[in-house]
C-alpha cells in the first residue's frame, strides 16, 4: 500500500510539472513576436518571427471591406499575417527590395483602387483615407428605399457561415418595367408582390438583432444592402429570422 501511495504521489508531481511547463510555454508564445501562416484557409501554430529591414505592414483593423495585394510590376508579392504580442493582426509584406511597388485594393463589392509606394525601409502604412471613407455605413431601415428610382439598382449580399463552412450570394434589385424584381447572376426571378416582400424584409431586418437578442445558434447570417457607396448591414446569429428565405417566397417564374 505504501508503494502504491508513493507511485500516486510521484505521478501527481510529474503531472503537475507537465501542466506548469505547458502553461509556461503558452505564456512564452503569447509574449513573443510571432506570425500566423494561413494556407488553404487553415491557421497554423504561432511561429516566432522578426520582420526584415525592407518590409511594409498594414494593420488589418483598418482594411475593413478591402482585400490588399502588393505587386512588383506584374509579380505579386507574398504576404503573411503578423501579430505583435497579443495586438491586432498586421498584414506583412516582407523581403522587399529598394524600389517602387503598387498596392492594389479590391473590396468585397468588387470596387477597385490602387496606389504606388516607394520602399526603402521598414514601413507601416494604413489603408488610404479614400478607402476608409469610401463606404458610408447607415442604419438598416426604411431609408434604404428613399430616392430609389427606376434607373437605380440595389445590391443585396447574403453570407451564411456555420461549423462546416459557408456560402455567399449576390442579388441585384431593380425595376423591370414597372415591377420591382430581383436577379442572381444571369437569372431573373419574378416574385409576386416583391415590392411588399422587400419592404417587409427591411422592416423585420431593422430590429432582428434586438428581437432575437440572446438567442444564438452555430450558424450566422449577414445581410448587406449596397446602394451606391452606402452600406446597410444586419447580422443575424439567431437562426430564427430566415430573412432571405422569406424574401424569395412566392416565386412565380425564373427566366434566363
Amino acid at each position: 500500500m505504501k508503494r502504491t501511495s508513493n507511485i500516486k504521489t510521484t505521478f501527481s508531481i510529474i503531472l503537475i510539472s507537465l501542466l506548469l511547463f505547458a502553461c509556461g510555454q503558452e505564456k512564452d508564445i503569447l509574449t513573443t513576436n510571432y506570425i500566423h501562416h494561413s494556407e488553404n484557409g487553415e491557421l497554423r501554430h504561432p511561429i516566432p518571427y522578426t520582420p526584415k529591414d525592407l518590409s511594409v505592414q498594414i494593420p488589418l483593423s483598418s482594411t475593413r471591406y478591402w482585400q490588399i495585394r502588393l505587386f512588383d510590376s506584374e509579380k505579386e508579392m507574398p504576404s503573411i499575417i503578423y501579430h505583435l504580442n497579443d495586438t491586432l493582426p498586421i498584414l506583412l509584406f516582407d523581403n522587399l527590395e529598394t524600389k517602387e511597388y503598387t498596392f492594389k485594393f479590391k473590396s468585397e463589392f468588387q470596387d477597385r483602387f490602387q496606389m504606388n509606394i516607394f520602399v526603402d525601409s521598414k514601413k507601416e502604412i494604413s489603408v488610404p483615407v479614400e478607402l476608409t471613407n469610401y463606404y458610408l455605413e447607415s442604419t438598416f431601415d426604411d431609408s434604404i428605399l428613399s430616392d430609389f428610382g427606376k434607373k437605380d439598382t440595389i445590391q443585396l449580399y447574403y453570407t451564411t457561415m456555420g461549423c462546416f463552412g459557408g456560402s455567399r450570394r449576390k442579388f441585384n434589385i431593380y425595376f423591370n418595367l414597372d415591377n420591382l424584381v430581383i436577379s442572381e447572376k444571369n437569372t431573373l426571378i419574378d416574385i409576386s408582390n416583391f415590392d411588399e416582400n422587400f419592404k417587409e424584409f427591411i422592416s423585420e431586418g431593422s430590429d432582428v438583432e434586438e428581437k432575437y437578442k440572446g438567442v444564438r445558434c452555430t450558424s450566422s447570417s449577414i445581410y448587406i444592402i449596397k446602394r451606391g457607396n452606402e452600406i446597410f448591414r444586419i447580422y443575424d446569429g439567431s437562426c430564427q429570422w430566415h430573412g432571405l428565405q422569406n424574401l424569395l417566397t412566392n416565386s412565380e417564374s425564373i427566366s434566363k
